[in-house]
């Protein structure tokens, strides 16, 4: 059995790809599904602790990053709502990280980060164990369709060799009427 300290650390460390493989496992009866939302919400904020104190802390230290901070502060300026952005980079994956990283060097206040922090990483990470403990519950009935397994298969092999044969009909009655 995982110690819930292991996964708040796993989480920590790789993120959201891991909440899905945990949320994964809580449906075959190895981890309580509500005891993995609050280590995993507890985790991400860590993480964007982490990511919120180096934007404020090296950042702001940076003369080379200065004309990168402007032109980001000039993204938040234009949506208008730094929150807005910090929301979404949530759900956008890859933009997270960075996202924190900038609203740390830019003025938002940390008590108003660690608010919507939290009303970001609530949704999301409901989403990803939703899917990965709905994902686990079709586990458990797999076996039902293992005689598909075999002839899923063929029905896709079928279909693709007519596809290639009515492409490969309609490139040379296009190449003979070019001639």
């Amino acid at each position: 059995m995982i110690s819930y300290l292991t996964l708040f650390f796993i989480i920590l460390f790789t993120g959201d790809e891991t909440m899905f493989l945990f949320s994964f496992l809580s449906t075959q009866g190895y981890l309580n599904i509500f005891a993995l939302f609050f280590i995993a919400i507890l985790s991400n904020l860590c993480s964007d602790f982490f990511f919120f104190f180096f934007g404020d802390r090296v950042l702001r230290k940076w003369k080379r990053i200065n004309k990168y901070k402007k032109r980001t502060e000039n993204i938040f300026k234009k949506t208008k709502n730094q929150k807005l952005a910090l929301f979404l980079s949530k759900f956008i994956y890859g933009t997270r990280s960075l996202t924190v990283i900038f609203l740390g060097g830019s003025s938002m206040k940390f008590l108003t980060f660690i608010i919507w922090d939290i009303i970001a990483l609530i949704p999301i990470t409901i989403a990803i164990l939703f899917f990965g403990w709905f994902a686990g519950q079709g586990a458990n009935y797999l076996h039902l369709y293992k005689p598909l397994l075999v002839i899923f298969p063929l029905i896709i092999l079928i279909i693709f060799r007519k596809w290639v044969s009515k492409f490969v009909q309609s490139f040379l009655h296009t190449k003979k009427q070019k001639e």
